[in-house]
């Protein structure tokens, strides 16, 4: 046997040629042939035992009887009559017997590098190509395995020319078959091969980005632009191109790894600013995360500006006031307004302005600041309030109020003093009466008596507070805090 692909001579035992590789089948060494299978197919033709009548022997084909025997040569691709090339070797496969005695016999002929079927002497032209000839020698070989296919009236069972034709129609759809799990598998490596390319160019474009990255120098920028002005409230931001850790200096003085880190928009108002203006000069300079190594540095010179609003004002004016009246506070637009009445200076965390504050009896300072959404305050505003409102009861009157009730009570013996002016105290002791002045409790005056319990005579053992309303005349137990601030009891 020689390979087709290189054409050496191998053993006929081999089944992939052991020079090229390529699968091994029967070439066009046609000596070879004729020394391999023409010895073969004439030990057939001699066999007497092997055949059931000498009528059925084979015959080879010789010039004489080539005219007298009917040839019908079909292509199976197109069905058209062909000649058929000279003879070179024949063969016939064994004939087999069926249940009505009925024989098919089916030989196949070498014709140059072509191949000729013959059943019961109809010559077949084979024009297959080697893959599809080798399935249509497996299905040969399969139908003399299998049964013998009557198709007659006469018991005559022969093999039709429909059945050979259902025969390379299945070798044509093995071959369809096959080309197309070729393609297919051909699509999905050529996809995977795709994906893999992709993968490969993906990671090592990154790789060397990443070493660019790491090489080139970082870029530090600021949303402030050189030499420009901008107002309080102003948050200053800074940006890292390579997102590093960055240090920062408003001085002017070159900033370190000791200097404020950044984190947070660095944030400025009207407290920061040394008068109306400032000029400011920011140094920041970057670290690489890895190594204390500087990636970038930049400068930036900008002047601050202090913003300002209109600072609120009052009505009623400031004055003495002999009715109860309503303050009304009034500010800029888009602004809260935040007040206190005790004279204090107001804040964000002071009384926010709703509403009328109703001006208190005596003497008073209210003051009032405006402070925008962006942070910014006014100056504070401050007006000094005097109502009086003249009193209906005397302080004698709360006097003797305070007298009576003690002497109800018995904590004193009778209501006239002795020589020190002090009164005595049932069981032992003495009360000493005194006028505190006035107090406003929830914008009412009040009278304030201060009565202390004297045990000895000298020390002072307890003291109680009592408030009468200058209006009414109504007694009041009273705590004092501090000074002369006091609460009901």
């Amino acid at each position: 046997m020689r390979c087709k692909e290189c054409g050496i001579e191998v053993d006929n035992l081999e089944v992939f040629c052991p020079n090229c590789g390529a699968p091994l089948r029967m070439t066009a060494d046609y000596d070879f042939i004729q020394a391999e299978i023409g010895g073969k197919v004439d030990q057939f033709l001699n066999d007497k035992d092997f055949y059931p009548s000498e009528s059925n022997r084979p015959v080879r084909r010789t010039a004489e009887n080539q005219e007298a025997e009917k040839t019908v040569v079909v292509n199976k691709k197109d069905n058209r009559s062909a000649p058929v090339p000279e003879l070179t070797i024949i063969g016939e496969k064994p004939r087999h017997e069926s249940e009505n005695g009925d024989t098919i016999a089916i030989t196949k002929a070498i014709y140059g590098k072509d191949t000729v079927f013959s059943v019961d002497g109809a010559q077949i032209y084979d024009d297959l190509s080697d893959d599809e000839d080798d399935d249509f020698d497996d299905d040969q070989e399969e139908l003399t395995e299998q049964e013998e296919i009557q198709t007659g009236k006469g018991g005559n069972g022969r093999r039709s020319d429909r059945d050979l034709s259902r025969i390379r129609a299945r070798a044509k759809e093995r071959k369809r078959k096959k080309r197309k799990r070729i393609i297919l598998f051909s699509i999905i490596g050529a996809v995977v091969l795709i994906a893999a390319i992709g993968i490969i160019i993906g990671v090592t474009g990154k790789k060397k980005q990443e070493e660019s990255d790491k090489d080139a120098p970082d870029v530090i920028t600021s949303n402030v632009e050189e030499g420009g002005t901008y107002s309080t409230p102003f948050d200053l931001s800074i940006m890292s191109d390579q997102n590093n850790k960055m240090y920062y200096t408003l001085d002017g003085n070159e900033p370190n790894r000791q200097s404020v880190p950044y984190g947070q928009p660095i944030r400025f108002t009207n407290e920061d600013l040394n008068g109306d203006y400032m000029d400011i000069t920011l140094k920041v300079v970057s670290y690489s995360p890895n190594a204390p190594i500087i990636k970038g540095k930049s400068t930036f010179h900008f002047t601050l500006v202090r913003s300002e609003i209109s600072p609120p004002y009052m009505e009623p004016d400031s004055g003495d006031y002999w009715e109860e009246e309503y303050i009304y506070i009034y500010g800029p637009e888009d602004a809260e307004i935040y007040y206190t009445y005790d004279g204090s200076t107001p804040s964000k965390n002071s009384t926010l302005y709703t509403g009328p504050i109703q001006m208190k009896r005596g003497n008073y300072v209210l003051n009032a600041i405006a402070i925008d959404k962006s942070g910014v305050k006014s100056e504070v505003a401050s007006y000094v309030y005097n109502l009086i409102v003249e009193p209906q009861v005397s302080e004698d009157y709360a006097f003797e109020v305070v007298l009576y009730d003690l002497l109800e009570e018995g904590l004193i013996e009778d209501d006239k003093p002795d020589d020190s002016g002090q009164y005595k105290v049932p069981g032992g002791g003495i009360r000493r009466i005194n006028r505190g002045g006035t107090t406003i409790i929830e914008n009412e005056c009040y009278y304030v008596i201060q009565v202390d319990y004297l045990n000895d005579g000298q020390n002072v053992q307890a003291t109680t507070y009592y408030g009468i309303n200058d209006q009414t005349g109504e007694l009041y137990r009273l705590n004092r805090s501090s000074g002369n601030t006091f609460s009901f009891g």
